[in-house]
């Protein structure tokens, strides 16, 4: 009879001082059974770095650590599986930077975390992921990148807080679909301005089931502030969108959408701007919002289909202390409209819009 011993899974600790090969310990940990973690000493390595691994791992930086791909041709992190999906991996404590391609590119994994880090200067995203299931991304910087600052594709759940975002070349955070994203605290500011003629926003959300927005500012970038199309459920609440190039917010073909303690000002579009081209859009609901000397209207919402099914495309809308002043256009532009409450709405000419305005 043959005798079996099993053998636990025990996680380890590597440990890379300066000088040595942060690689190396990455290699090692792969080999190791369990979820391991790699503690990196204060320093600048200069090497770009591959993970495959079907477990969990941590790279931890240990003080000021650095990790330079000095211009390679490469991700500074690059992130996949061994012969499955890659586990939970975090990454904490790291400055990323002088890559050829993105900071960090994880593709096909269970989740992804990142904690504290600093991704800049590397020639396209600086953290691009594709089919994770869920990413996390806590108290980071995201800036001077070639591409975009976050981009997000197939995931589950994204969650973005304590996040700044700004002077990316294209999007500052951009997400294509997923279940639900929840971004907190977060600021994504003049992206998107490098060419002319390619402007690009600040936040661009696309094919989202829920998406929940608190204390988000995003202002100064070369399109709109915050774009969410093809989409559930939309809330924001305290966020500001002043200066972006077009709409502060723009909404389309989304199914729900509710803004509490807005302000979106200066910008050269729409304050706030919704179009229902391919779906209906059941609810509006804005609540203490200012729209402000903008480009063109303080709100508009708009109904792009030429032969309408029925007549609520967009169905029931409340705005509710609103103002809409100084708007070179019209305060509140509405066209086909279903349902439509008005309460305590303070707009038109009296508020010095250019033209009265226009309801249905």
């Amino acid at each position: 009879m043959l005798s079996c011993t099993r053998v636990e899974s025990q996680a380890k600790t590597f440990k890379v001082s300066a000088g040595d090969s942060i690689q190396d310990a990455i290699d090692d940990a792969a080999d190791s059974a369990g979820a391991d973690t790699i503690v990196i000493a204060s320093g600048t390595y200069v090497e770009f770095l591959e993970i495959e691994d079907d477990e969990s791992l941590t790279l931890l930086g240990n003080g000021d650590v650095t990790i330079d791909a000095e211009g390679e041709d490469e991700h500074v992190i690059k992130i996949r599986g061994d012969d499955d999906d890659f586990g939970d991996i975090t990454i904490q404590n790291l400055k990323l930077i002088g890559a050829g391609k993105d900071g960090i590119n994880a593709q096909e994994g269970s989740s992804l975390t990142l904690i504290n880090v600093e991704v800049s200067n590397n020639d396209d995203e600086g953290v691009q992921t594709e089919e994770v299931a869920d990413v996390t991304i806590k108290n980071s910087d995201f800036y001077d990148n070639g591409d975009k600052g976050i981009q997000i594709e197939l995931g589950g759940t994204v969650e973005i807080s304590n996040v700044d975002v700004s002077g990316n070349a294209e999007d500052g955070i951009k997400v294509e679909i997923a279940d639900e994203v929840r971004i907190d605290n977060v600021t994504s500011n003049a992206n998107g301005l490098a060419d002319p003629e390619e402007t690009d926003d600040g936040i661009d959300l696309e094919v989202i089931g829920s998406i929940t927005m608190h204390n988000v500012t995003a202002s100064g970038n070369g399109d709109e502030g915050v774009e969410v199309d093809d989409s559930g459920t939309v809330i924001l609440t305290h966020g500001t969108f002043n200066n972006n190039a077009d709409d502060g917010i723009d909404t389309d073909d989304v199914d729900e959408v509710t803004l509490i303690s807005v302000v979106s000002t200066g910008n050269g579009g729409n304050g706030f701007q919704v179009e229902a081209e391919e779906l209906d859009i059941n609810q509006i609901t804005v609540v203490s919002a200012l729209f402000a000397d903008n480009g063109e209207n303080g709100v508009q919402f708009r109904v792009l289909r030429e032969e309408p099914e029925d007549d609520s495309i967009i169905g029931d809308v409340t705005l509710k202390s609103v103002i809409a002043r100084g708007n070179v256009v019209r305060g509140l532009e509405i066209d086909a409209i279903g349902t439509l409450t008005l309460k305590h709405v303070k707009s038109g000419t009296a508020e010095g819009n250019g033209s009265a305005d226009d309801l249905p």
